[in-house]
């Protein structure tokens, strides 16, 4: 039970890694058009 809760915070925290450098990334992207 504990190594699954540690699973999925990890996953958790990975899925929110993930969005944080999709925005980043759109924002330098539009930055870049601009």
């Amino acid at each position: 039970m504990v190594g699954h809760n540690r699973q999925a915070l990890s996953c958790l925290i990975v899925s929110k890694d993930i969005k944080y450098f999709a925005e980043m990334h759109k924002y330098l992207y539009k930055g870049k058009i601009t």
